[in-house]
C-alpha cells in the first residue's frame, strides 16, 4: 500500500449525505482521479473514445470488472466550522461591490443571505490518501503506480476536493510533491506527467491487445495557429499550449485576502466575457450559436425557466473550463489555473456557410483571463 500525505491549503467543503458534517470520501477522490486520467489521455488520444474507455475501465473498474485501484482516506482536520468566512470589499469602476467576494465565489455554501450559517468546512489540517493495487502482474502494478503518481500531481496542482473546488476552495498539497510556480518548469512537469500517463497506459493496453481498438497518440496543433486544433469530447490539458495554464503570485497575503482577490478578479473576468450581453455569441450572423458564456459553465438558474440558449440543441448544464487552485509555497500563496478545453457543441453553418467552432472563443477566454490578472505573455 502507498500513502499520499496531504495538507489542506484552503477552506474545504466536503461532506457525505449529511451536508452539516465534514467528511472526506474515498469515492469522490477516486472519481476525481478518473476525471484527471481522462483529461490527460484526451490530450494524446483526441476523440478515441473506445481506447480511452477501455483503459480507464481496466484500471479503475466498471460494471463488468473490478477496479485495480482501491482508495481509502484517513482525515485529521484541525477544526470544523460553520461560521461565515469573511472577505474584503473592493470597488469596481469606483462603485463598491455589494457582495463579499468570498461569498460570491462560494455561492451556495451559506444557508441564508445574512451568512449566519454556512455548510460545514475545515480550514486546515492533514489527511492521508491510501492506495492499494490489486493485480498479480508485477509489471502492470508498476505501470499503474506510475500513472497514479502523475495523476495525483495533476489533480493536486489544478484541482481540489469538495464543493467550489474550481474556484480556489478545497485546495490541498501533497507533501512529497514540489509545486513549481515557474511557467517553464510547470510546462515541463505537466508534459512529463501527461507523457508518463500515456506511456504507461499504452504498455498496459498493448499487453492486453484488445480487438478493433487502437491507442495511438495524435499531434495537436498549436493553439495560436490559424488552423485551430480539433476539440475532443472530453476536457483535455495539452502541455504544448502553455497559455492555457500557469500560476499567479498572491504574495504577502492571508488566506481570506487571497480568496477575496480571486473573487474580485473572477467577477471582473465574468463581466468581461459577458460584455456583449447575456449568453450572446461573438458570431453575430448566427445568434443561435452561443457558446462563449457556456465556457465558464452554465448555472442552475439556466434551467429555470426552460432555457432559450442553445448549444447544438442541447439544454444540459456545462461545467466550467476554468479550474483554479491555491498553493502555498515559501509562506506565499499562488493561484494555479488551467483551462480544460472541450467540444461543447458540434458547430454549424453561419449565414456565409462557414462552420463555427468554440476554439476561437477559448482563445478569447484565455486572453481575457490573462489581461484581468496582468499575466504577460513570454
Amino acid at each position: 500500500m502507498k500513502s499520499y500525505e496531504c495538507e489542506i491549503v484552503s477552506y474545504m467543503f466536503a461532506h457525505g449525505a449529511d451536508q452539516g458534517t465534514f467528511e472526506l470520501r474515498a469515492t469522490e477522490i477516486k472519481g476525481l482521479l478518473r476525471f484527471w486520467f481522462r483529461t490527460a489521455l484526451s490530450s494524446k488520444l483526441e476523440d478515441n473514445i473506445k481506447g480511452l474507455k477501455f483503459i480507464e475501465s481496466y484500471i479503475f473498474g466498471d460494471t463488468s470488472q473490478k477496479s485495480k485501484v482501491i482508495i481509502s482516506v484517513d482525515a485529521k482536520p484541525s477544526h470544523e466550522f460553520k461560521v461565515p468566512i469573511q472577505g474584503r470589499n473592493f470597488n469596481l469602476n469606483g462603485i463598491p461591490f455589494p457582495i463579499d467576494p468570498i461569498k460570491y465565489i462560494a455561492f451556495g455554501m451559506y444557508k441564508n443571505p445574512r451568512d449566519t450559517q454556512w455548510n460545514s468546512y475545515v480550514d486546515s489540517g492533514t489527511f492521508k490518501i491510501n492506495v492499494e493495487l490489486f493485480t498479480s502482474d508485477d509489471k502492470e502494478k508498476e505501470y499503474i503506480a506510475s500513472i497514479l503518481d502523475n495523476l495525483f500531481f495533476l489533480f493536486s496542482t489544478f484541482g481540489g476536493i469538495g464543493a467550489k473546488s474550481d474556484k480556489g476552495f478545497g485546495s490541498f498539497q501533497i507533501k512529497s510533491i514540489k509545486y513549481e510556480p515557474d511557467k517553464l518548469k510547470l510546462k515541463e512537469d505537466i508534459n512529463n506527467a501527461v507523457e508518463n500517463i500515456f506511456k504507461n497506459s499504452k504498455e498496459i493496453f498493448d499487453s492486453k491487445k484488445p480487438k478493433d481498438i487502437n491507442f495511438e497518440a495524435v499531434n495537436f496543433k498549436d493553439l495560436n495557429s490559424k488552423d485551430l486544433p480539433p476539440l475532443p469530447s472530453y476536457p483535455f490539458l495539452n502541455p504544448q499550449e502553455p497559455e492555457t495554464f500557469g500560476s499567479i503570485p498572491l504574495s504577502n497575503v492571508k488566506l481570506n485576502e487571497a480568496l477575496s482577490k480571486i473573487g474580485e478578479q473572477y467577477y471582473k473576468f465574468r463581466r468581461e466575457v459577458e460584455k456583449d450581453g447575456n449568453f450572446k455569441s461573438s458570431y453575430k450572423k448566427d445568434p443561435s450559436y452561443k457558446a462563449k458564456r457556456a465556457l465558464l459553465g452554465l448555472p442552475i438558474l439556466y434551467q429555470q425557466p426552460r432555457p432559450t440558449v442553445t448549444l447544438n440543441n442541447s439544454t444540459g448544464r456545462k461545467a466550467s473550463s476554468l479550474h483554479m487552485s491555491l498553493k502555498k509555497i515559501n509562506s506565499n500563496y499562488y493561484l494555479f489555473y488551467v483551462f480544460l478545453r472541450a467540444k461543447i457543441c458540434d458547430g454549424k453553418l453561419d449565414a456565409n456557410g462557414t462552420k463555427v467552432t468554440p476554439s476561437s472563443d477559448f482563445v478569447d477566454l484565455h486572453n481575457k483571463f490573462r489581461k484581468i490578472w496582468g499575466v504577460k505573455d513570454e
